[in-house]
Parts: structure tokens; sequence; C-alpha cells
């Protein structure tokens, strides 16, 4: 009876390893493949957040060109450097030395400082 009950528990378990999902039956992965994975995954992430930064920066550049009635290329060409150049010289010029720099709302309207 004792031959029997081993010989039927090792049929058992065969059985059970055979019909076994796959994924049980894999190795698990090793370390050097989970950091590969993080890393593909790190770059994956940091090329759209690049591609992202870039879409917003060319549009940027052709809301300026638009506003200061320049071409619209999207490049920061000369035309479009020395106009931003110009403009951010003359914003950060204070009215009076020592006066705080003007405020404005969404729309480009002066507002009084709040205190």
């Amino acid at each position: 009876m004792r031959k029997m009950t081993t010989t039927a528990c090792a049929l058992a378990l065969g059985l059970a390893w055979a019909l076994a999902p796959a994924a049980a039956q894999t190795p698990p992965p090793k370390v050097e493949d989970k950091a590969d994975t993080i890393e593909r995954k790190a770059d994956e992430k940091a090329d759209k957040v690049r591609a992202e930064g870039d879409r917003k920066a060319d549009q940027a550049v052709r809301d300026f060109q638009q506003k200061e009635n320049l071409t619209v290329t999207g490049q920061l060409d000369a035309e479009t450097r020395a106009r931003l150049t110009s403009a951010r010289s003359s914003s950060t010029s204070p009215a009076s030395p020592g006066a705080p720099p003007a405020m404005s709302d969404k729309t480009g309207n002066p507002q009084s400082q709040k205190q």
C-alpha cells in the first residue's frame, strides 16, 4: 500500500508540474534584466519629456513671432533673437530705480500690486 501511495504522489506531482502555467515554470528575471528594463523605461520617459519640451518651446517661439509681427517659423532665427533681446532689455529696466516690477493680468493689462 505504501508503494502505491508514493507512486500516486509522484504521478500527481508530475501531472501538476506538466499542467502548471508556463509563467510558474520560468525562472525569475535576473537583477540585470530588471535594471535594463528600468533603464529602458526611464529613457523612454526622458524622450517623451524632451519631445514635449521641444514642442512647447517651438510653440512659444511661434507665439512670440506672431505677437511681434515676425515671419512665423518656430525657429529662433536672427530676427527673432534680436527682437527677444530687445524685448527682454526693455522689460527688465524698471521705470525708476528700486521700483518693483510691474504686474499684469493674463491679458497683459497692468494691475496694481496688493500689499
